[in-house]
């Protein structure tokens, strides 16, 4: 399959590229499909240049790392931009539910111009909603567009069973904090009444509560929202 190239988005906060390590393993896993050179070894310097040369190194950023597949070498292949984050999008989250599976590859990997997503999202936002809550071929759902998803019943939180789907960086830190705490379930769209919260998760955003899913309405657990925030926007 012939894609565009691979991109990352890193959060720069509290002064530093956070889990910038993780973003890197996950990138150069992606190459190594499309069997091309692992990233530059200066890619989290040009990252921080980024932030600084736009004096955003006080607040919050969005720092996106593009490799674009064709270049003339590795390196004239890669950009780097950043950008303001605004937290006042990161509130409770309205998703519909995808119509049919994605391919595999396009959710294992950050894709460049995943003109499949944006149109998702497009046509979500035109009905009302905010993103798309994905299904794997055996009808279980995924992740949306933009985050894992992560839900929760009796207090215990569960991740997607799924492995067709993007590997998490917000999800492993919550592995590493959380531990046995965060175990593994099969979510199905025709058994949400068996769940009590949701959660859309990922580094830049933090965790926002699901509050409505295709037809099904979840109630947001306002504690379990303050504690998955303190430890993915630490």
């Amino acid at each position: 399959m012939t894609i565009p190239g691979l991109y990352e988005t890193i959060a720069w906060r509290n002064g530093e590229l956070r889990h910038m390590d993780r973003h890197l393993e996950r990138l150069a896993a992606g190459l190594r499909v499309w069997d091309r050179a692992p990233p530059p070894l200066d890619l989290a310097d040009r990252a921080r240049q980024a932030v600084h040369g736009g004096g955003l190194q006080d607040g919050v950023a969005r720092v996106n790392l593009f490799i674009r597949f064709g270049a003339r070498s590795i390196d004239d292949g890669w950009e780097v931009a950043a950008s303001r984050h605004d937290p006042a999008d990161d509130g409770p989250l309205r998703l519909t539910l995808a119509s049919d599976v994605r391919n595999p590859l396009h959710t294992r990997h950050k894709i460049l111009h995943a003109a499949e997503w944006v149109r998702l999202r497009a046509d979500a936002r035109q009905g009302g909603w905010e993103d798309v809550a994905l299904l794997d071929a055996a009808g279980r759902l995924t992740e949306t567009t933009t985050a894992a998803l992560l839900f929760q019943r009796d207090g215990r939180l569960f991740r997607m069973a799924s492995g067709d789907r993007l590997p998490s960086v917000a999800e492993a830190v919550l592995v590493d904090v959380l531990g046995a705490e965060l175990a593994t379930a099969e979510v199905r769209p025709d058994r949400l009444h068996e769940w009590d919260h949701a959660f859309a998760i990922n580094v830049l955003r933090g965790a926002r509560p699901v509050v409505a899913l295709q037809g099904h309405a979840l109630v947001a657990d306002l504690p379990t929202w303050a504690r998955l925030n303190r430890i993915l926007l630490q």
